[in-house]
């Protein structure tokens, strides 16, 4: 590995554990309760048929699924960069 490659390395490991934390509790913050995303009201109109529970729960669903790409990138880069313990 070539000097300057290492010096990249060492700087996005230092810049990584510096935010890990933060990005950690971002990118899982939609992941907890499903019911509190989506609660019983909205389920129900969404079993009704309500065009405002369906585009409702689109996103939340589209968020959930962004979190979990993002928690996956995460996870790919530590590993890349030799930081995952």
């Amino acid at each position: 590995m070539c000097v300057f490659c290492r010096s990249g390395v060492k700087l996005s490991r230092r810049v990584l554990s510096c935010c890990w934390d933060s990005m950690l509790s971002v990118l899982s913050a939609g992941l907890g309760d499903p019911r509190g995303q989506l609660g019983v009201t909205s389920s129900l109109a969404l079993l009704l048929g309500s065009e405002v529970a369906r585009e409702e729960h689109r996103r939340a669903r589209d968020s959930i699924v962004a979190s979990l790409e993002g928690l996956q990138k995460a996870a790919r880069l530590t590993n890349i960069l030799g930081t995952a313990q």
